[in-house]
């Protein structure tokens, strides 16, 4: 008897809990709740739980181009911070505060407690999408180019995000079962469990549709891609500089890329950025020009600055077609044509990894013509395209790749179908084990409902 009564404590202080903390009520539900309202908000907060794992996702994809946006955010407030690490950080919060909501409101269901979602709670809700949304427009319009890095990632991690949802679709089979034998509208008993059921025909069969390029026979495989060092290895040393071009050396990387500007008075050297600002000690040097054009610089000025010294460039990638110096191999930094590059004695094209697709990369291997991808710093990527057959790489991450034998991950399409079918198969079992489960447990407590009413009617 006691344990019992214990049980029946923890389980009420469970309920405490769980009713507190999603509608701050502490006591009591109040005695008449909206119905209308609180499913609205429970679709808005599946809804907004929806977009923060979408953002949290991209925001996983730009990894590899986390630098590219502080130095864009560092040329706007000529101030160096790393924007990448607090908005990571600003995206898992959201995303642990709705994934709480959303277990809480599961368990409710679960538990049939009526969901009543408190104010303060709605409107930080509200506020998590509004900050999400505002994220999403701004990269979209100053950061165009990455949204095809996350469709990139998209595609390469589809056998992945399908597990995934099977799982997810697999589990909520016990909540949405539940509310089809609980409801008492029939129209809400044929459109849930027929939306439920189109949902998990389509992604059973979404594999159809899946092209992975890392789903691949072992044989087919090709050699590791090339590695360039990107401005030398700026994750060792300071870009551009002796220091970073010796350690790309030690990292095994077969070429060297830098940026090349012309001081005032007509001496090239190695330098990226327009200014001096986030590369030099100017701002000691010469506080007052350090927003200054490096153009605007003489060679003298210059060779005060801690900016490294002047590395001979392997490739050159003019912007005038005809200004390529004599014995330098040439590459062009665009997609053209196989033959109109084999007519200009053209074998190396040089281009950003999220503007060219893998029958593109392929079509350009079976003409000999070499692709060089740039910049490359995650693994997920660098896996990526030396399943495309990708020539070579661009990086800042030589050290990290340096010892990678294989990709990541590489499946074969046997195996992978194989996995895809079971999956499936065991989703479906499970899928219809609940149904059954659901409903003998609905047809025994209308049983004992009956068995009551007649006690009372006898009485």
């Amino acid at each position: 008897m006691m344990e019992r009564l214990t049980m029946l404590q923890l389980k009420k202080l469970c309920l405490v809990c769980v009713t507190g903390i999603y509608g701050c009520q502490w006591r009591n539900y109040p005695p008449q709740l909206n119905k209308k309202g609180t499913c609205i908000w429970c679709l808005i907060l599946c809804c907004a739980f929806g977009i923060c794992v979408f953002w949290f996702y991209c925001w996983w994809a730009l990894r590899n181009d986390y630098s590219n946006l502080n130095e864009h955010l560092f040329a706007k407030m000529h101030r160096w911070l790393d924007w990448s690490v607090i908005l990571l950080i600003l995206t898992a919060t959201i995303f642990s505060y709705l994934l709480l909501f959303m277990i809480l409101s599961l368990c409710q269901l679960a538990l049939r407690i009526p969901l009543s979602l408190h104010w303060i709670n709605k409107v930080l809700i509200l506020i998590c999408v509004l900050l999400i949304l505002i994220l999403m427009i701004v990269i979209r319009i100053k950061w165009k180019e990455e949204w095809d890095t996350i469709s990139l990632s998209i595609q390469v991690t589809a056998p992945f995000l399908h597990l995934g949802a099977v799982v997810a679709v697999t589990i909520m089979a016990w909540f949405i079962i539940d509310q089809h034998f609980e409801s008492k509208r029939r129209s809400l008993q044929v459109i849930i469990p027929m939306f439920y059921l189109g949902v998990v025909i389509f992604l059973y069969f979404i594999p159809l549709a899946i092209s992975s390029p890392c789903i691949i026979e072992r044989k087919d495989l090709p050699p590791r891609p090339a590695m360039m060092g990107h401005r030398g290895a700026p994750m060792l040393a300071p870009e551009n500089t002796l220091m970073s071009f010796e350690e790309t050396v030690k990292c095994e990387a077969s070429t060297f890329e830098s940026d090349v500007q012309i001081s005032f008075d007509g001496v090239p050297f190695l330098m990226h950025d327009s200014t001096f600002e986030r590369t030099t000690d100017i701002t000691d040097v010469f506080p007052k020009w350090a927003r200054n054009d490096v153009a605007s610089f003489t060679w003298t000025e210059i060779q005060k600055l801690n900016a490294g010294k002047w590395f001979l460039q392997i490739l050159w990638l003019p912007d005038n077609k005809n200004s390529t110096p004599k014995d330098f191999q040439k590459i062009v930094g665009e997609k053209l044509d196989p033959e109109t590059l084999k007519r200009q004695n053209i074998h190396t094209i040089n281009i950003r990894y999220s503007n060219i697709s893998f029958m593109e990369i392929r079509n350009y291997a079976e003409k000999n013509i070499s692709t060089n991808l740039y910049v490359v710093n995650e693994r997920w990527l660098f896996s990526t395209l030396w399943c495309a057959k990708v020539n070579s790489v661009t990086t800042n991450a030589c050290h990290i790749f340096k010892n990678m034998q294989e990709p990541i991950w590489h499946i074969t399409p046997g195996a992978y179908k194989a996995i895809w079918i079971v999956i499936d198969l065991v989703s479906f079992l499970l899928i219809g084990l609940i149904y059954f489960i659901q409903r003998s447990r609905c047809r025994n407590m209308q049983v004992g409902i009956g068995q009551e009413n007649t006690e009372i009617t006898i009485l």
